[in-house]
């Protein structure tokens, strides 16, 4: 870890370490190329959002891409802060994801329970 100092968002609080070493290229960012590599999946997921919303696809595309646009958003925040409050707000959310899968898996299969 880094000096508290030289770092903007404070000490790292998140339980998590990467193998990238923290706050070397920047000061705003404890992992550089963690957080820049979540940019693709930021810009598909607009570009996905835009075309369903172009070609009025049904909601649930839209919804979708949001999803991912946010899940991504989220990663970006916590990579590039490694706060314990960003690593819990992504954790939530891809366990939703997880249980969204889950019950659409149960769903096509006829297994309700």
């Amino acid at each position: 870890m880094t000096d508290i100092a030289s770092n903007f968002w404070g000490p790292v609080t998140s339980t998590t370490e990467w193998c990238e070493k923290n706050y070397v290229y920047s000061s705003y960012i404890a992992e550089f190329y963690n957080t820049i590599s979540t940019s693709p999946g930021i810009l598909l997921a607009f570009i996905g959002l835009v075309n369903a919303l172009r070609q009025r696809f049904e909601k649930r595309f839209s919804v979708l891409h949001i999803s991912n646009m946010i899940l991504a958003i989220g990663s970006m925040l916590f990579h590039a802060t490694l706060q314990h409050l960003c690593s819990k707000a992504l954790k939530m959310k891809m366990e939703g994801l997880e249980r969204d899968e889950e019950a659409k898996r149960r769903f096509s299969t006829g297994l309700m329970f």
